[in-house]
């Protein structure tokens, strides 16, 4: 899977097409997917440069995909590094909250979250935040957990029951976005990361 076959708009982002094509393509997932839950749940107008300044944080829960580049070019570093997803879209967007990608494996979505909500407890770092998780799978990394015993034979969960012989694999990518308490429409009760 690439930039092209995911059809990012990524002149839509100021980036290059040459840019687009060393990106791992969870980075392109998170720019379309947060700028798309941004624009659907804020008080901004359609306009990406609306977000210019906005003290909004980002923060993604990625794990590697473990899909390998072809062809090196200026890009590589920045296209499969998981600590620039989150800046992707706070750079694209001309956002000034904190900015965090998470690896927790399976866990990185959540400890997204976590991160997101105590950010906004706090009160000091950023007024909203956007929580992105996101996935996509290789080839080489579904055979690496399948060798490790980690997948199920049977190709299906079965959390605490007897018949559980190991976990599924999925990819996606989902975000939400988390208000301050004062205009919040759902309150996040706690969350706790061990």
């Amino acid at each position: 899977m690439t930039s092209d076959q995911l059809s990012l708009d990524h002149g839509a982002f100021g980036i290059s097409l040459a840019e687009a094509r060393s990106m791992d393509p969870q980075q392109g997932l998170v720019l379309s997917v947060g700028y798309s839950v941004l624009r659907q749940c804020s008080d901004f107008s359609s306009s990406r440069s609306s977000f210019t300044n906005s003290n909004v944080g980002v923060f993604v829960g990625v794990e590697s995909s473990g899909l390998e580049r072809k062809e090196a070019s200026v890009f590589s570093a920045s296209g499969g590094a998981l600590s620039v997803t989150a800046g992707r879209l706070s750079f694209s967007l001309g956002l000034v909250g904190p900015c965090y990608s998470i690896d927790a494996a399976c866990a990185s979505t959540l400890a997204a979250l976590h991160a997101c909500v105590t950010t906004l407890q706090n009160g000091k770092e950023c007024d909203d935040g956007v929580t992105i998780g996101t996935k996509v799978l290789s080839e080489a990394a579904n055979y690496a957990t399948s060798i490790g015993g980690m997948t199920s034979a049977r190709g299906r969960c079965h959390t605490f029951d007897q018949r559980a012989d190991g976990y599924c694999r999925g990819e996606g990518c989902g975000a939400f976005l988390v208000r301050s308490k004062a205009s919040a429409g759902v309150d996040v009760l706690g969350s706790a990361v061990q």
